[in-house]
């Protein structure tokens, strides 16, 4: 899901949710990297969308949590998502920068 976001006019944000049984078969990959390269990106050459993110909410603070943290950072970490110095205590946020971006 593609959201628009309130306080921002030209920032949306990446809502991708993907069912506890599906996340370790690739499907996840796979689908959010179709999406960048075959909708996301398109529309970025055209300026119709600028300043992509996605946030995760920090909610525990086990070593599964942290685990499963670090393992969402670095799926949008290879899908070209980088911090952009807005992470929350709460949350971790991310923005879109594929290579060559300005």
């Amino acid at each position: 899901m593609l959201q628009k976001n309130a306080g921002d006019k030209d920032e949306h944000e990446l809502l991708v949710f993907m069912r506890g049984a599906h996340r370790s078969m690739g499907f996840g990959r796979e689908g959010v990297w179709r999406l960048l390269r075959d909708e996301i990106r398109p529309q970025e050459r055209g300026e119709k969308l600028k300043g992509l993110f996605v946030r995760y909410p920090k909610i525990g603070r086990s070593e599964g949590d942290r685990a499963q943290e670090m393992i969402w950072t670095w799926f949008f970490n290879d899908l070209d998502f980088v911090s952009d110095g807005r992470t929350r205590e709460n949350e971790i946020r991310l923005v879109y920068s594929p290579p060559g971006a300005s």
